[in-house]
């Protein structure tokens, strides 16, 4: 167990270093930016789990533990901004989208909708 959870934590730090870098596809680069509320109630562990994933990771997670089971999820629920830099070369580049982000207290388990999304003027 300890074994495993050293495996995370080495992925999840190692997400968070790659979180700043930028996404590649087709040899445009997109660079996103996630923003959290203020007074978040994310642990830094989940946030990197969220930024790893808006940058297209797989991080390892168990999905149901023994409480999942028995009594059904806990998820803590949070509005996360993304920015995706320069997504077009006309004016306004930028595209901002607002997920619900929901990560099960027990389990890690995650789910995410998208709220809204917009293109807005933050890039030259």
């Amino acid at each position: 167990m300890k074994n495993i959870k050293s495996i995370i934590g080495m992925i999840l730090a190692s997400s968070l270093l790659l979180a700043g870098l930028s996404v590649s596809a087709s040899n445009i680069t997109y660079e996103k930016e996630v923003i959290f509320e203020e007074d978040s109630i994310f642990t830094e562990a989940e946030k990197e789990i969220i930024i790893a994933s808006v940058n297209g990771e797989h991080i390892e997670h168990t999905t149901y533990g023994l409480k999942c089971v028995l009594f059904g999820h806990t998820y803590k629920t949070e509005i996360v901004t993304v920015i995706t830099h320069k997504e077009r070369d006309a004016r306004p580049r930028c595209l901002e989208e607002i997920f619900e982000w929901e990560i099960c207290e027990e389990c890690s388990d995650r789910q995410t909708t998208l709220i809204g999304q917009s293109f807005i003027d933050c890039c030259e």
